[in-house]
């Protein structure tokens, strides 16, 4: 898979993807890392299958647009453009893989003559003579000779002499009897490699057990996102949202001490009333943190209207301001929509949350000193 990636300040350069899935986002770990805030972290995948090239949406925050029209899944062919937030990624054709020329000793010593279709030449001499451009095959091995026996430097007799078998014929003497010498035995020649032709957009394999070479592809800057990846916890929660869900566990207890005080310091009827809206708080309260804790989509909208009826008290207007601003944020409803996308300005919510309740906790104990106050002052006796 080769592509031009096209970044808006006009800088571009290709990319080849081995295999034949790829992720695109901006996550460090996709097989392609894109520097673009508008790039969700797993953004889209690219499949190369029998049918050739593909591109999935992988439940971006923008969406993937294949040649100007937004799709969930669409067919790749040369030329056309994937545009991933600003980033636009053209498809190129593929390299021709080029053929694997190997000597004769490479693969021991065989050799194959190319076919021809010239009639070959016959020498006068009745041979026949390769035609032109044709390499000749290598002469076969010769056969192994032993090399001859040393001369004995005293040939004794080992047997009488035999009587002259006629007048005029010399004497016969026999020829001592030398031991064969075997010869010694070579190592079978090493078998060839395959010559399967490898499958298209594949390596070929190393020669002579070299290691692959590395990967070609560019190894991409760390996204500018990637600063706000330390404001989430382990497992890709928010700091916003993760504090949010603590208060809400907070109120648990707060919210049980209330109703035991109401029963045991009330009276009448509305000590149960109070004692029954202070167990419905703790409810709610258990239900929120959990969900917020564990990012349910529906938890996002809810919380958005608790912080609407939190606007209307003074001592926590600032924090549920803050609440709804964050909440109504791309990168907010990313992360309850399933993906993990980080939001610049998390930081900054966080601190507003975090004061917002304080200064609210703050007014309540200030509002309950005064009416303490208040109340002690109306039981003086007035002369």
């Amino acid at each position: 898979m080769r592509f031009e990636i096209r970044y808006p300040n006009g800088e571009k350069h290709e990319v080849e993807l081995q295999g034949t899935v790829a992720i695109l986002g901006r996550d460090p770990s996709c097989d392609l890392v894109i520097n673009d805030v508008k790039c969700s972290r797993r953004h889209a995948v690219m499949e190369a299958g029998p049918d050739g090239l593909a591109v999935r949406d992988s439940g971006s925050a923008n969406g993937v647009f294949v040649n100007g029209r937004k799709t969930d899944r669409s067919p790749l062919k040369e030329g056309d453009e994937v545009k991933l937030g600003d980033v636009l990624l053209r498809v190129l054709p593929e390299e021709v893989i080029g053929t694997v020329v190997m000597a004769a000793d490479e693969y021991g010593g065989l050799s194959t003559a190319p076919p021809t279709t010239e009639m070959p030449a016959v020498d006068p001499d009745g041979t026949i003579a390769p035609g032109i451009g044709v390499v000749p095959p290598p002469a076969p091995p010769l056969p192994y000779a032993a090399p001859p026996p040393p001369p004995p430097i005293a040939a004794a007799p080992t047997a009488p002499m035999a009587p002259p078998a006629g007048p005029g014929t010399l004497p016969m003497q026999p020829a001592p009897e030398v031991p064969p010498r075997e010869a010694p035995s070579l190592p079978p020649p090493p078998p060839p490699p395959s010559l399967r032709a490898p499958s298209a957009g594949a390596p070929l394999p190393p020669m002579g057990g070299a290691p692959p070479p590395p990967s070609l592809a560019p190894a991409s800057p760390k996204p500018a996102g990637a600063a706000a990846a330390a404001t989430a916890s382990p497992s890709g929660r928010p700091l916003t949202v993760t504090i949010l869900a603590v208060l809400w566990g907070i109120s648990i207890p707060m919210y049980l001490v209330f109703a035991l005080g109401s029963i045991f310091a009330g009276s009448g009827v509305l000590r149960f009333v109070m004692a029954g809206l202070y167990l419905l708080l703790t409810g709610v309260s258990g239900v929120m943190g959990w969900d917020l804790w564990t990012l349910k989509p529906w938890s996002r909208m809810a919380q958005v209207v608790i912080a609407g009826l939190g606007v209307l008290t003074c001592v926590y207007a600032i924090a549920s301001i803050g609440t709804i601003l964050y909440l109504l944020r791309p990168a907010a409803k990313a992360n309850f929509a399933g993906g993990r996308e980080e939001d610049p300005k998390e930081k900054i919510f966080a601190i507003v949350l975090c004061v917002g309740v304080l200064l609210g906790a703050f007014g309540m104990i200030g509002a309950s000193i005064a009416g303490y106050f208040a109340n002690a002052a109306q039981s003086i006796p007035v002369d």
